[in-house]
């Protein structure tokens, strides 16, 4: 009997030892982005797809489980995204990005309060969002790590006139040329806070078609990071964000852009909690996690090509069709009917990972937008 009991205790012993070695951090992305605006919305649709698809390259380096909710045209309001936090599963290892790329402007005689109010999508004062409670609304929700960037005017009205920066590649992403380790040092090592805004109190925010110059260059610098040539801490991508978005000297009639942050981060100890979630390729609660499990290595390709059906009949209707694009977001390398897609990608041995830049992650769709990460 003793030695059956001591079996149990090792067998136990061993289960819950292997459990801390497939328990994996998530990381939160929620995007904002006021893309139906008459002067803005194509550039803030650019935003969306530029930002969507660069946390996907980031998260397609590191060990960890990834969710994201995007809040565009209609449905990007101060309630909406406001619900979706105070709903969030958040466990204490986590790592939130919140995004938001639109029009903003300040109280005035606030100088008390650095931060914009982002206007959603609407022009009804008493809907705007400040993006201090959004730092409340993640603060509460207790994350490893919270990172608030905001891409809007520090005052009431924006201009639209400089060039794309980021993303003129026309191909693929070949995850070979990033260093896993300096995006893990940067998001899952990391604890705290850090808040960026585009712009200082009383200042324009400036963007194109291609999307904002702040958001184009902080995008760089963060690219920058993941080749080895900047340093892995939040003090230098903010520094070298603010930098180079302050030197632009192409802006109309001389007019000067000067991010405003705040960085409250210390090193992590690399302790995880046991919180009973694994990094399960197996999840297809959302289109992103789904498309990934066709892609995954260690799944035999006939228990992939088995997952087309379930996935095609949850996501897309009768007649989907799915455009691949470069890196830039525009260029189109290939148009699938869906079946024929989905097929591609259980088949293939050199995708790492499909981001979704365009597209509703958790219902039907007709047509989305992705862009492949490949070995």
């Amino acid at each position: 009997m003793k030695k059956m009991f001591m079996r149990f205790a090792l067998a136990i012993a061993f289960l819950v030892g292997n459990s801390f070695i497939s328990i994996a951090q998530t990381v939160h992305a929620i995007i904002a982005c006021n893309t139906i605006d008459s002067k803005i919305g194509t550039g803030m649709s650019s935003d969306m797809k530029n930002m969507r698809n660069a946390i996907q390259i980031i998260v397609s380096t590191l060990d960890c489980e990834y969710e994201e909710k995007v809040f565009d045209g209609p449905i990007c309001t101060r309630e909406n995204v406001t619900n979706y936090i105070n709903n969030m599963d958040v466990e204490r290892d986590d790592v939130i990005i919140f995004f938001y790329g639109g029009h903003g402007t300040h109280a005035m005689n606030n100088t008390n309060d650095p931060w914009p109010q982002m206007c959603m999508n609407t022009n009804i004062e008493s809907l705007y969002m400040p993006v201090a409670s959004v730092e409340r609304l993640l603060s509460a929700k207790q994350p490893k790590l919270r990172i608030i960037l905001t891409n809007c005017c520090n005052m009431e009205e924006t201009g639209v006139s400089v060039k794309p920066l980021y993303a003129q590649s026309t191909g693929p992403t070949m995850q070979s040329d990033y260093n896993s380790a300096a995006f893990k040092k940067l998001f899952l090592d990391s604890k705290g806070k850090i808040m960026m805004t585009s712009s200082k109190l009383g200042q324009y925010s400036w963007c194109s078609n291609n999307g904002g110059l702040f958001t184009n260059y902080l995008l760089d610098v963060l690219d920058a990071v993941g080749m080895g040539k900047l340093n892995a801490d939040w003090n230098t991508v903010c520094e070298m964000t603010h930098d180079k978005t302050l030197a632009c000297n192409t802006l109309p009639g001389g007019a000067k852009q000067e991010p405003y942050y705040i960085v409250k981060t210390n090193d992590s100890t690399g302790e995880n909690s046991n919180r009973g979630k694994d990094n399960n390729k197996g999840n297809t609660t959302n289109l992103f996690s789904a498309l990934q499990i066709l892609v995954t290595k260690n799944l035999s390709k006939d228990v992939r090509l088995g997952k087309i059906s379930e996935i095609q009949m949850k996501y897309f209707s009768d007649d989907a069709h799915v455009i691949t694009v470069g890196r830039n977001g525009t260029s189109k390398i290939m148009y699938e009917d869906v079946s024929d897609f989905l097929r591609r990608l259980a088949l293939s041995d050199n995708i790492k990972q499909v981001n979704v830049i365009e597209g509703d992650n958790t219902g039907k769709n007709s047509l989305i937008t992705v862009h492949e990460v490949r070995y």
